[in-house]
């Protein structure tokens, strides 16, 4: 799950557990207020019938009564008067009976009557009338209460609901605008690699956490590009530095076999000698070479017909090839004009069908294939139109955890150093290299014991550097 996700569940849900406990709160407040409101109402009420009772007494007019029995339709009232004779009863009274009401003054209960699950609120209150003390029992269904308070837990419902979809959306909006710089970050320091350690974060006034992080990572590329050009600095003086005494040794040992008079077996050892120098020598000229390519950003261009360069190379390997017993087949669009430099792009097809041909078993097979397509390169903005070159042999092989380490400089597989293998480790780094300064894209993929095939995303045109 996304970053952005998580902040944004994360906020939500804590907003809608802070809402959750207020409306519980205000549900067992508000829960109280329709029973003290009911409570009120039946007081008045019963303060209102004593009266009318009392004006009933008074002028002994059959009219007031029928104004109380208006009056108390959705009331139950029972009006006692002090010896306990019932002197007045509602309409309602007449017909449930409400048991278990006791004559004491503010009582208030809930009853239920013996002829109907209706329940009722019920207040026993003290009146005068006509000199006398009465007593009031009145009471009045909750079932309109109760309405009242389903509709309350769906209001709070569908609020909580509301209130947890608009904290949804806004911590998601929130948390895009906290990421912003995160991401950023994230694609900065996906771009980095051994090739672009230059760059660096742009660091904002506001000092927060991440604008310390930015400062973290900047000193970290710092201390990775000052390492890594000391490194190569390194490879370069030495190489640089052995040249000269290899160059020396090496003519030392031609001139001693042909000018020296020796033992065949002397002669042997001074051949097997030579051999050893002249290796080493092509050691440090692969070193030379890579560190002259790392240190490029740009090389010289001209236009490029990539498939008479392909035939020509594949001619001039056709001993080599003839002497493994390889069978070669390619497929390869002619006029596919690209804008590189000729002799890095020549070196990157040696190297590849070098090692196509190096890796291959006596009888396999080399394939090559040309083509069109399109791609995206780090430095084009989206698609472009590109070629793909295809070199595919059958061999040894390559696994997964030798693809992600086979570009590295002296990088060399358990299976290429068994079988005899003479190379260095140096040619697929000069060809990623050669890539990189192409703007290109190079990538491996293969099975253990069967095959390979490298893959190389040229851009088909390209403004001059």
């Amino acid at each position: 799950m996304k970053l952005r996700n998580e902040i944004a569940i994360w906020v939500a849900s804590s907003g809608f557990m802070v809402s959750l406990v207020l409306s519980m709160i205000v549900f067992f407040e508000m829960i109280e207020q329709p029973y003290i409101t009911l409570d009120s109402e039946l007081k008045y009420m019963a303060k209102i019938v004593g009266q009318k009772m009392l004006a009933s007494t008074l002028v002994k007019n059959d009219d007031v009564l029928l104004q109380l029995d208006n009056m108390s339709k959705a009331y139950w009232i029972k009006i006692f008067d002090n010896v306990g004779n019932c002197i007045y009863q509602s309409n309602i009274a007449k017909n449930i009976e409400l048991p278990g009401l006791v004559k004491r003054k503010g009582t208030t209960i809930f009853a239920q009557s013996n002829q109907s699950d209706k329940i009722f609120r019920a207040r026993v209150i003290k009146v005068r009338i006509d000199n006398s003390n009465c007593v009031v029992h009145i009471a009045k269904s909750i079932d309109e209460l109760y309405g009242e308070i389903f509709d309350l837990v769906w209001i709070l419902i569908f609020a909580l609901l509301m209130v947890w979809i608009l904290l949804a959306i806004l911590s998601y909006i929130a948390a895009g605008k906290i990421m912003i710089p995160i991401d950023n970050i994230r694609k900065f320091v996906m771009n980095i690699n051994e090739a672009n350690l230059y760059p660096r974060l742009q660091i904002a006034t506001s000092k927060n956490e991440i604008d310390e992080m930015s400062v973290a990572i900047n000193r970290m590329l710092d201390r990775l590009e000052f390492s890594y050009q000391k490194q190569k600095d390194f490879i370069a003086n030495v190489s640089h530095e052995m040249k000269t005494p290899i160059a020396i040794l090496k003519l030392f040992f031609e001139e001693s076999i042909q000018n020296i008079v020796a033992s065949p077996d002397y002669q042997v050892e001074l051949h097997k000698k030579l051999i050893i120098l002249q290796r080493l020598e092509h050691i440090v000229k692969n070193i030379l070479e890579l560190a002259r390519l790392e240190a490029k950003d740009k090389v010289e261009f001209e236009v490029i017909d990539l498939h008479d360069l392909i035939r020509s190379l594949l001619e001039d390997f056709a001993p080599l090839v003839n002497s493994k017993k390889l069978c070669v087949k390619h497929q390869m669009m002619q006029d596919i004009m690209i804008k590189g430099n000729s002799s890095l792009i020549a070196r990157l097809l040696i190297n590849l069908f070098e090692n196509a041909v190096k890796y291959s078993f006596d009888g396999g097979e080399i394939s090559v294939e040309l083509n069109k397509t399109v791609a995206e390169f780090p430095a084009s903005a989206g698609k472009v139109e590109a070629v793909r070159l295809s070199v595919f042999n059958t061999g040894l092989g390559i696994t997964s955890c030798e693809a992600a380490s086979i570009f590295e400089p002296f990088y060399r597989s358990e299976k290429a150093r068994s079988s005899g293998d003479s190379g260095y480790g140096l040619g697929l780094s000069i060809v990623r290299e050669i890539v990189r300064l192409h703007n290109g894209i190079i990538s491996v993929e293969g099975e253990d014991g069967k095959w390979s095939r490298f893959d190389v995303l040229l851009p088909v045109l390209q403004a001059d550097r």
